[in-house]
């Protein structure tokens, strides 16, 4: 076998298998941009949501704790609560709240949204940040 015949048949080759990565590409990478895309999506929702309930029901025992040591519990005599509960309860929804907005539920929301409405800007975004 000459150097032209090896060349051609290494060429052939890589041609050969240039052409079954294209075709996989072309089949699997939608599939696989669809996935992210939804998976992504539901987990910045569920995240966001979660958390969203858990200010919420912080919220609510602040408040039951609150009613409780005015002794108004909805018509209800009720023992109260030291003060140490309702300052705590408190002083625990002061750092929560905007924590809890900053950090969890805005950016989560605002990344779920993006997905939802401009899809092809968040695939940019995540590329340029897995790449990074």
């Amino acid at each position: 076998m000459t150097n032209e015949e090896v060349l051609n048949t290494f060429a052939n080759k890589m041609l050969t298998a240039v052409e079954g990565i294209e075709a996989f590409g072309k089949e699997q990478i939608p599939d696989y941009i669809e996935q992210v895309l939804m998976y992504n999506f539901w987990e910045s929702t569920i995240i966001a949501t979660v958390l969203a309930s858990l200010i919420l029901v912080f919220l609510v025992v602040f408040i039951l704790g609150i009613l409780k040591s005015n002794k108004t519990g909805w018509g209800v005599e009720c023992p109260s609560p030291s003060a140490f509960t309702v300052i705590g309860s408190g002083f625990i929804l002061i750092f929560l709240i905007p924590i809890g907005l900053a950090d969890g539920i805005v950016p989560n929301a605002k990344e779920a949204l993006k997905i939802h409405l401009a899809p092809k800007v968040y695939i940019v975004d995540y590329l340029r940040k897995e790449i990074k």
